[in-house]
């Protein structure tokens, strides 16, 4: 991508822009009220050009309730600016156990933190 910007004048833009162009991301969220997103491991590098982050970003700016879960976070106080909501697999059990069973560990931190959403007030409508 650089060689090509040096010697023909390409234009560098970021994968995300370019994937949230060509999925129409505006437009959905424009119509949503809820985003849920996650990766492995979120740390600070989560909301430094990587597509959790920007989603994240982009939710929050068309006033989308984002949810970010993971397998571990680190350094939450920076990726809590970014999102609504945050948790993770370690927080709830061992990242051993995690590891083990990923599957049954996931579904039972979505169905904690759907409870815990609920509980606290937020409407949410899921298009």
């Amino acid at each position: 991508g650089f060689g090509l910007h040096c010697f023909v004048s390409a234009e560098i833009r970021s994968g995300f822009e370019i994937f949230s162009e060509a999925a129409k991301l505006r437009a959905l969220l424009d119509k949503s009220d809820l985003v849920i997103t996650g990766e492995g491991a979120m740390d600070q590098q989560t909301v430094m050009g990587k597509g959790v982050g920007e989603l994240a970003k982009l939710s929050l700016d068309h006033d989308c309730f984002c949810i970010g879960l993971a397998g571990h976070l680190d350094n939450a106080q920076t990726l809590r600016q970014h999102f609504s909501h945050l948790d993770a697999l370690t927080r709830h059990t061992s990242k051993k156990e995690a590891e083990a069973n990923p599957e049954y560990c996931l579904t039972k931190l979505a169905k904690t933190t759907g409870k815990r959403i609920a509980t606290e007030g937020c409407k949410i409508k899921i298009i």
